[in-house]
């Protein structure tokens, strides 16, 4: 059962293969629509250090609603990632 703080976004957006859910004026989901992307210089540049890596384990302190660990997931499935963010609406 799910803590009653715990609530889907009230929307939902594919990023990457994963399926995002968010609240509708989420200023990270309008730059995914505007450049179809997430901070692509920075995650190619965390991919390149967990490239040689075996098994990474990644923490993604402030994570938001997670965009940034889904890009890592997304180049390694492997990985395993925790993500934090402090946030009430990121929950």
């Amino acid at each position: 059962e799910l803590p009653d703080w715990f609530s889907l976004g009230d929307c939902a957006i594919r990023f990457k293969s994963y399926t995002v859910s968010y609240r509708r004026g989420d200023s990270l989901i309008r730059r995914v629509r505007q450049t179809g992307d997430y901070e692509p210089h920075v995650a190619i540049a965390a991919q390149g250090l967990i490239a040689g890596l075996p098994n990474p384990h990644i923490l993604d302190i402030g994570s938001n609603i997670g965009l940034f660990s889904l890009c890592l997931l997304e180049a390694r499935q492997d990985c395993q990632i925790f993500a934090f963010d402090p946030g009430p609406i990121q929950h």
